[in-house]
């Protein structure tokens, strides 16, 4: 009987470490998929087309919505009143 008992124990052992062994590939195959797509999103983003592309879709998106001369307004009441406060 205590043969079995030993048994039993050692293969709970190894069906265990076996479950422990493949949440850690799991885990492990999630980072590397993660690192991927940072990685992937970071050369993106450093990329001078995408920088020079995205600086482009701001300035139009601003020209479209805000007219030049509500900018120069407020960049003139801004530096007007700069001066005062110092």
């Amino acid at each position: 009987m205590n043969i079995f008992k030993k048994i039993v124990k050692a293969v709970k052992t190894v069906v265990r470490t076996i479950k422990e062994l493949s949440e850690m590939a799991k885990a492990s195959f999630a980072v590397k998929r993660a690192k991927a797509k940072a990685w992937h999103e970071y050369k993106k983003i450093t990329n001078p087309e995408y920088v020079n592309n995205l600086i482009t879709i701001l300035i139009s998106l601003v020209k479209i919505f805000i007219p030049l001369q509500v900018v120069r307004a407020i960049s003139g009441t801004l530096f007007d009143g700069w001066d005062e406060r110092f």
